[in-house]
């Protein structure tokens, strides 16, 4: 079973223990319906509510797969704050697999734009 996580990217910190809970309480009912089917979350880690779902996900040995919405040199830029980079960084290193989406016809990467 493949779960997938949206959300918001701009949590209250207040909100998070709560809904880390929820997220948990989804997963183990998940569990306990399916017996013998595995779990996998599909999670693009942006700050927020995905890289939450991830961290919980794995605590709960559910197996991560990151699809990149970019090139991932272009998406970490996103991450601008001295503890968001590590941390999509870390995520990521322990997902069991991830890749690039590459970018939609009509869009040009920074680097592209920057040769002209």
């Amino acid at each position: 079973m493949v779960l997938g996580v949206a959300g918001h990217r701009d949590l209250p910190a207040e909100d998070f223990p709560a809904l880390r809970s929820q997220v948990r309480a989804i997963i183990e009912g998940l569990r306990k319906e399916c017996l013998s089917t595995p779990i996998w979350l599909l999670s693009p880690l942006a700050l927020g509510a995905d890289q939450l779902a991830a961290e919980v996900a794995l605590e709960c040995d559910v197996r991560l797969i990151v699809p990149l919405p970019m090139l991932k040199p272009l998406y970490e830029k996103d991450f601008a704050t001295a503890e968001s980079l590590p941390r999509f960084r870390n995520l990521l290193a322990r997902a069991d697999a991830w890749f690039e989406l590459p970018l939609a016809a009509g869009n040009e990467s920074e680097q592209s734009i920057i040769n002209r």
